[in-house]
């Protein structure tokens, strides 16, 4: 995954998240594109995956715009829907960008 190079990142998953126990391929997967839709425009902190419908799930932003529907089998474990917070500190914070995975009732 690339991080911007003149910025701290911090990545969580809450609770509920962890014990969905998504593989590492897929949380990943959720970071990069919560952090490269914020990075190319910092009014996109709000990303949501769309529980998986047979073969793919979808990804949208906070309006319910679809941005991209995914492979289910290349990003296993998406059951229910997650959502991906950028939230940034500033740039000479210790935080700098904090990317979090949640579960929409841990809000």
């Amino acid at each position: 995954m690339n991080f911007p190079t003149n910025r701290n990142v911090t990545l969580l998953q809450t609770r509920g998240v962890t014990a969905m126990e998504l593989p590492e391929v897929t949380t990943d997967m959720l970071f990069r594109i919560a952090l490269d839709r914020y990075m190319a425009d910092s009014y996109d902190y709000f990303t949501v995956a769309h529980a998986a419908e047979g073969d793919s799930f979808d990804i949208t932003n906070g309006n319910g715009e679809l941005i991209a529907t995914e492979s289910a089998f290349l990003y296993p474990g998406i059951y229910e829907d997650v959502w991906l917070i950028v939230d940034d500190y500033g740039p000479n914070s210790k935080e700098g960008l904090v990317v979090t995975i949640l579960l929409p009732e841990e809000y």
